[in-house]
């Protein structure tokens, strides 16, 4: 991900049955949700919601972490 002329991006996290015979889970259920956060905010930003915000040049990561502690990392680049 590299923030060029709009300096904001968005994440979009959801959840992937792994059983399709199993129902999912409905939006308020505690594992429904995630967390967003930056490995450097100076380099970049990251709101509640996933919006990521320039803030600086540099490299710097992205996680997004399920409320039962499954992360995932997104590289971004600020140019």
């Amino acid at each position: 991900m590299t923030p060029e002329s709009d300096p904001t991006s968005k994440i979009k996290a959801k959840i992937k049955k792994i059983n399709a015979k199993k129902k999912a889970l409905p939006a308020h259920h505690v594992n429904a949700t995630f967390r967003y956060l930056s490995s450097d905010p100076t380099i970049a930003k990251v709101s509640a919601k996933g919006k990521i915000t320039a803030v600086a040049k540099g490299k710097c990561k992205i996680y997004v972490v399920s409320i039962d502690g499954v992360k995932k990392a997104v590289s971004v680049t600020v140019k």
